[in-house]
Parts: structure tokens; sequence; C-alpha cells
């Protein structure tokens, strides 16, 4: 599918990233490769409880995870690390990762699918607890739209803990 990069940002600001496609969005992508999920069964993919977008975008970010091969994992990592935000958008959901929700290496004993499930509880109970749809990492809209759309934030460097 066709698809559409947005880039834009200053010194005061930071930096900006959007990349968007018109395609058939996460849930469907990933269906077409069942023996590649790594947290969640089909059936639990598709459980048509209202979180089968989520459910999929998480899929998609540990898709990679633990491989040499670069990924969403891998980038939302570098952006988290210097204090910037990744937003992932597929159909109705939004999951935005932050330094605080971020999915880490896992530690030797950890499963993908054991850090995957975590990731996925924070997250879950950091919508719960917030008031507004604003500042809630995991947004369900009735709005739909086609497609995967990722976006970066990349603070300016005196925000990045990074400088010294």
């Amino acid at each position: 599918s066709s698809a559409f990069v947005s880039v834009y940002g200053g010194p005061k600001m930071g930096l900006r990233c959007a990349v968007s496609d018109s395609g058939i969005g996460y849930l469907e992508s990933i269906m077409k490769k069942p023996q590649d999920l790594q947290i969640y069964s089909k059936e639990e993919l598709c459980s048509k409880d209202g979180y089968d977008n989520f459910r999929s975008i998480l899929e998609a970010v540990f898709m990679r995870f633990g491989k040499k091969s670069y990924g969403l994992h891998s980038v939302i990592n570098m952006i988290s690390g210097i204090n910037g935000t990744t937003r992932i958008h597929s159909d109705d959901t939004q999951v935005i990762f932050t330094p605080y929700n971020t999915p880490t290496k896992c530690d030797s004993d950890a499963s993908i699918k054991e850090k995957g499930l975590e990731i996925a509880s924070r997250i879950a109970n950091l919508a719960n607890k917030t008031l507004s749809i604003q500042s809630s990492p995991l947004r369900i809209r009735n709005e739909k739209l086609a497609g995967a759309h990722v976006e970066f934030e990349i603070p300016p460097m005196k925000k990045r803990g990074d400088d010294k």
C-alpha cells in the first residue's frame, strides 16, 4: 500500500516524525502469519471484545523482540531511551509508549509472552487510572482509520536526559 511520511521540528520542540499507510492494519496483517504470534493465540487475538487492535499492536511491537532484525520494539526502546514518545495507531486503537510503559529487554528467565502480557497489563492499568482520554496510553475510539500509523516524538537535546 502507499505510505505517507511527515517530519518536522526545531531546536526548541525537538523532532516529530509520522509514518502512515493505507493498508489493512496490524490485525489483518498479523492474522496472515499466525505462526509468528509471540504473545496471544489466534483465538485471543480475534476475540472481538473491543481490544483486538490493542493486542495486534502489541503483537506487532513484539514480533521481532529478541531478534537481530530491526523492528518496532527497537525503535520504541530507542525513542523512550531519550525520553521520547511513540504512538502506534491501527483501526480504532492507539497505544502510546513512553519511558514509563516501554517494553524493555527480557530477563533471561522471562519469555517474550510474559513480557508482552506485562506491558499489556501495565498499559491497561494506566488507562483505567486515567480520567482523561488525552493522557491515557490506550485510546479506543468509535472512529476508524485504515492502515497503520506510527508517530515518533523526539524531545530537544536539553530534555533528553543525555546532555552533559
